[in-house]
């Protein structure tokens, strides 16, 4: 359910990350609990929920996003160009599905 992106079904979200179906909803439960986002029904599926970002999930997400990329840029203030691909490289790896998809 990326911010801005409108809702996606809970099993959406699970394929996305790689989780299942039961820890999808375990995350999804905190954020509904505290207002940050909402389940909805999904037309013509009697079982499945859509996850929507509500309008003060979306304040979080993005006080969240601004805070990770001034902690992104201290993190990297004192490599140079080249370190600093090197290490976008990375962690970009370390970021990949265990799949190994590209």
């Amino acid at each position: 359910m990326p911010v801005g992106h409108g809702p996606a079904t809970q099993w959406d979200l699970g394929a996305a990350t790689g989780s299942d179906r039961t820890t999808i909803m375990r995350i999804v439960d905190e954020p509904v609990r505290r207002g940050l986002a909402v389940r909805r029904p999904v037309p013509g599926d009697r079982r499945a929920r859509a996850v929507k970002v509500t309008p003060q999930g979306a304040g979080v997400a993005d006080a969240a996003h601004a805070a990770a990329g001034e902690l992104a840029e201290r993190m990297v203030t004192e490599m140079s160009p080249g370190e600093r691909a090197q290490f976008g490289d990375l962690l970009m790896r370390v970021a990949r599905p265990a799949s190994g998809t590209t």
